[in-house]
């Protein structure tokens, strides 16, 4: 899941702080609610940035999907969603790790990973306006850890 709508400048004046929008919070509870519809089951790992804006998405989706039963596991360095290869190191760990996991990150490596990983399967991602804050894609794997296809794509709006 990309985060939700934040706001331009956070409270520092950086990028580190931006908070959802009130907009935001609700756009991201609104597609937290489509997703548990389409799921049908709850999520029990939530990952995200430590940005502001990851973790308050990550919070909603969590409080959405698990009834806030959930902690939302903060990935140590921004690194982690901001370059690709300790992007790619994350996601390996988390199918290797067997649990179905809801990725809160940022552009453009969020977008990248999902691409990478449905690369192989037949099932190119088509976003209907790019991969807007608040989209959600999830992918199947099979037992051996490889992406198989899609499941599904929510897209806000």
């Amino acid at each position: 899941m990309r985060h939700g709508p934040a706001e331009d400048r956070g409270p520092s004046g950086g990028d580190f702080d931006r908070r959802l929008t009130t907009a935001g919070r609700a756009l991201v509870a609104r597609v937290a609610d489509e997703v548990a519809r389409t799921r049908g089951s709850p999520l029990s790992r939530f990952v995200a940035s430590p940005l502001v804006r990851a973790q308050e998405t990550a919070r909603i989706a969590r409080d959405g999907l698990a009834g806030a039963v959930a902690p939302v596991e903060l990935i140590e360095t921004h690194a982690a969603l901001a370059d690709y290869e300790p992007a790619w190191d994350l996601a390996r760990q988390l199918v290797a790790d067997g649990i179905d996991t809801l990725l809160v990150g940022h552009q453009p490596t969020v977008e990248a990973m999902v691409r990478g990983l449905l690369a192989g399967t037949g099932q190119p991602l088509r976003l209907q306006r790019g991969f807007a804050t608040a989209t959600v894609v999830a992918i199947r794997f099979d037992v051996g850890g490889r992406a198989s296809g899609l499941a599904s794509v929510i897209e806000p709006g």
